[in-house]
């Protein structure tokens, strides 16, 4: 839901001759932070798999997977609307 947004900004304030690396530079940092938090919720779901207590590493990998939303969610209520000049 915030990509669109963040995306839409990040060209707006980048110089009209540098748009594509900002878009470039925005794209890069989503699908590195995606690929991050796979990487860790795999790797917990990993060790809960192998180990013999299965269950009880369920929670952490799906925090994992639950906490950047909710932190998402926080900080994009604090976003205001600005007036176009």
């Amino acid at each position: 839901m915030t990509a669109p947004t963040l995306t839409v900004l990040s060209l707006a304030h980048a110089p009209s001759g540098r748009t594509g690396y900002a878009g470039s530079a925005m794209q890069t940092s989503q699908n590195l932070g995606q690929i991050g938090i796979l990487a860790l919720a795999s790797a917990l779901l990993g060790t809960a798999v192998s180990s013999a207590a299965s269950t009880e590493r369920f929670g952490p990998a799906l925090g994992v997977l639950v906490v950047p939303s909710l932190l998402i969610v926080t900080f994009a209520a604090r976003a205001r609307p600005t007036r176009a000049s």
